[in-house]
């Protein structure tokens, strides 16, 4: 389970470079929050899932990437008011606090982490029932083919163009949002060029 890959990796940080979730399932926002439904029918929150792996939970990978990929849709849930015209918009009243942002060792507590969903909140995310995501088809596909060249985040947008156009029909935009500190790229091998040539 992911609590169990947090705890593994925060004792045996030196031997991790980053760490990527990657959860394909259903989805809803729950009272205004992402929510990813389980086989059981219960659901996790998607903020429950990244503080998982965050500083106050695993302090000895607050400096390493942790990348979240989710294909879920992120509709209202039925019983909070059916869809869309239940949700509340924010007010336009301006807002203040005195609270700072959680941090730990003098840095946030969720710093570089990255989240990119296959669509924006309070719509559906589109699959094909034999080709499968549209989010899942052109990420695989955009990085197979550029990981060598270019950086996470030139894929990741490169990725959100490709969905954008995957089927007029049934428009879908992802969502890609980060607090990564440092560029990233993939380490390309040998191994992972013979595989990605088959």
């Amino acid at each position: 389970n992911l609590e169990a890959a947090a705890r593994l990796l925060n004792q045996n940080h030196k031997s991790y470079a980053w760490v990527a979730v990657i959860i394909l399932s259903h989805g809803l926002m729950k009272n205004g929050e992402d929510a990813i439904v389980g086989v059981n029918g219960h659901s996790v929150l998607v903020d429950d899932i990244r503080d998982t792996f965050s500083a106050t939970r695993i302090p000895e990978f607050q400096d390493k990437p942790k990348l979240f990929w989710f294909q879920a849709c992120r509709v209202n849930d039925s019983h909070e008011g059916g869809g869309a015209s239940g949700y509340n918009y924010p007010s336009t009243q301006t807002v203040s606090t005195d609270a700072g942002v959680p941090s730990v060792n003098q840095k946030p507590t969720l710093i570089n982490q990255m989240v990119h969903s296959a669509t924006i909140p309070k719509h559906n995310a589109y699959r094909n029932t034999m080709d499968g995501s549209f989010f899942i088809q052109n990420l695989c596909e955009v990085f197979q083919k550029h990981a060598a060249e270019m950086t996470l985040d030139m894929m990741a947008k490169k990725v959100n163009s490709k969905v954008v156009g995957h089927n007029p029909q049934y428009q879908s935009m992802p969502e890609y949002k980060h607090t990564l500190t440092k560029e990233f790229r993939f380490e390309i091998t040998e191994e992972n060029k013979a595989r990605f040539e088959q």
